[in-house]
């Protein structure tokens, strides 16, 4: 959960691919990240899933993200958009 909460903040406008009812589709990782999150409130309490477990991590993934995005925006596609700026 820590690591989706983090590609939200860092990878916002990615597209995924994911399971989408019957089919599978691409999606922008916002859309997709923020409906996962919010089905985590309304899973069963009973069922033996952890989900503030779940939303505590992506909620510490998200602040994790934005502490290592910087000043800069970070890309898939660009390793050197990762390095923390520390001016």
């Amino acid at each position: 959960a820590g690591v989706m909460g983090a590609y939200l903040v860092l990878f916002p406008t990615a597209w995924v691919r994911a399971w989408l009812l019957i089919w599978v589709g691409e999606v922008p990782a916002a859309v997709f990240l923020v409906i996962w999150f919010v089905s985590q409130f309304f899973l069963n309490p009973n069922s033996g899933v952890a989900w503030v477990a779940h939303v505590t991590g992506f909620v510490f993934g998200a602040i994790g993200g934005l502490w290592f995005r910087g000043t800069k925006p970070a890309r898939p596609d660009d390793p050197e958009s990762f390095r923390l700026s520390y001016d």
